[in-house]
């Protein structure tokens, strides 16, 4: 049977015997016997069952979801209609699972919602016209058509489920998001993982970040500018989490560094932290100890290297 059938038949397909039956998506409404599927991109219903058989409590760093002993199809189906909204935005087929997978809290929303409106018919006075309100409130209209239009609606092109994935709280993915409206999907998932792998690539150097950092907090007997109140700032919420500044080598950190530096992802480009990284390289720091660097002291990470960089480190190398 092709895959499409598989996602979007109006009658559960008997499974083979002795092979578990999770694959299966019951219709949307089967009183009605109709839904109306998704018109998924190439890929997309493959990816609807790879979304699909994932039970919800398969939260992963998240922890269990709160939604796994109720409505785990439509749980699936959520996943599935983010992967789309997410393809649709650019983001490739494994990038768009690994998003909707991770953000179970922005699936939940989009079920809860989808739920409240079923439940009091509300979708007329949610719809932008009459007749999409009528259609939606009459059944005839399936569970994962309706997450897709919410998701839709609200406009974000999958940002917040892209922050939630690396680890920030629902709260700050919906506050950054509003700064990141301009940028593309693609390139935003690209700036995520050039960053990390930058800031994180002092592996078996974790130990050495933390110390030297406790250092700088204990011992610091400088001018304390703004930028040095922000880094001190961020050592404090660190050190406030669970392990503490040792944990300042390890990706675990991401997030309480996009939390603290937002400006990391919302002006900054890639190509800004390529030419960072190759500066720092033609200074003599190896590759492999750029990240302790950025780790002890993110904002020079937003230095201008012509107007801020180059002169102080001429000045450096004349005293």
């Amino acid at each position: 049977m092709p895959v499409t059938s598989l996602a979007f038949a109006s009658t559960p397909p008997i499974p083979p015997p002795f092979s578990p039956s999770i694959n299966r998506l019951p219709p949307s409404n089967a009183a009605c016997g109709c839904r109306l599927p998704i018109k998924f991109r190439s890929g997309c219903a493959a990816l609807s069952l790879r979304l699909t058989p994932i039970r919800a409590s398969a939260g992963g760093d998240h922890g269990p979801d709160p939604y796994a002993l109720d409505g785990e199809v439509e749980i699936g189906e959520a996943r599935a209609a983010v992967a789309e909204l997410l393809l649709e935005s650019g983001a490739s087929e494994e990038d768009a699972f690994q998003i909707a997978v991770k953000a179970p809290k922005y699936v939940g929303m989009l079920v809860d919602s989808v739920r409240e409106l079923d439940e009091h018919s509300l979708w007329s006075s949610w719809a932008d016209d009459l007749e999409q309100g009528e259609l939606l409130d009459s059944g005839r209209v399936g569970f994962r058509k309706k997450v897709y239009l919410i998701a839709k609606k609200k406009g974000n092109g999958g940002v917040v489920p892209l922050l939630e994935s690396i680890g920030l709280k629902e709260s700050s993915s919906l506050l950054i998001a509003r700064y990141l409206d301009s940028q593309r999907l693609p390139a935003l998932i690209g700036k995520v993982k050039f960053v990390k792998e930058m800031l994180f690539s002092c592996r078996g150097q974790e130990a050495v970040v933390g110390r030297n950092a406790r250092r700088m907090m204990m011992h610091l007997s400088i001018f304390i500018d703004d930028d040095i109140q922000r880094t001190l700032s961020f050592y404090e919420k660190m050190e406030a989490r669970h392990g503490g500044l040792d944990m300042l080598g390890y990706e675990s950190t991401f997030p309480c560094i996009i939390e603290s530096f937002p400006s990391l992802l919302s002006q900054l480009t890639e190509d800004h932290f390529k030419m960072l990284a190759e500066f720092l390289e033609t200074l003599g720091i190896p590759q492999s100890s750029i990240g302790i660097i950025l780790l002890l002291f993110p904002p020079v990470i937003f230095y201008n290297m012509e107007e801020e960089m180059k002169p102080r480190i001429h000045a450096l190398g004349e005293v």
